[in-house]
């Protein structure tokens, strides 16, 4: 169901410290050539985005979740704090990519440790194990008045493709991302 909270921005450090950028916004300058075809994407973002009628994850709508590819029956969502291992992209809405790093390559990460931006924690909060989603996230549950040069204008949306791989429990501050 919807939240209410109010978002939290996962810390953000300067372009010249590009090396430390929070891993949802690790740009990689291959981008500049086209990148290779996600393996486990098998429908174009355009085509998928259409399949399925937005959900809203928060009351103000400012995380959106189209289902990609059906959930498993029976699966179950993470929990409070679980350690969960995702494939994603990360753009705007007109299809740049800013991220894909970890479009083949799993990122792991541990739910409600403020690692990423509360928009796509929403997002992977409200998937289980094998299901892929497309989440748009307003600036308010992205990186709000953040900018990064070219990158990242101030105030964008933000649109994530992710498939949940796996999750297991957890306490909060146990794990921190790889």
């Amino acid at each position: 169901g919807a939240r209410t909270t109010a978002p939290r921005h996962a810390p953000f450090h300067p372009i010249s410290d590009m090396h430390q950028l929070p891993s949802v916004l690790v740009v990689s300058f291959s981008l500049l050539s086209p990148a290779p075809r996600a393996p486990w994407r098998r429908t174009p973002p355009a085509a998928a985005a259409v399949m399925a009628e937005p959900e809203r994850l928060v009351d103000d709508g400012g995380v959106l979740k189209r289902q990609l590819c059906a959930a498993p029956t029976g699966g179950r969502t993470p929990e409070f704090g679980a350690v969960v291992k995702i494939l994603y992209t990360c753009g705007f809405e007109n299809g740049t990519l800013i991220d894909a790093k970890h479009r083949a390559e799993p990122f792991q990460f541990q739910l409600n440790a403020g690692i990423v931006v509360d928009g796509l924690e929403r997002g992977v909060e409200s998937m289980v194990e094998g299901e892929r989603a497309q989440f748009t996230c307003s600036p308010e549950w992205a990186y709000g008045a953040v900018e990064a040069g070219d990158l990242l204008p101030a105030e964008s949306t933000l649109v994530y493709e992710v498939e949940l791989l796996e999750w297991r429990g957890g306490a909060p501050g146990e794990e921190r991302a790889e």
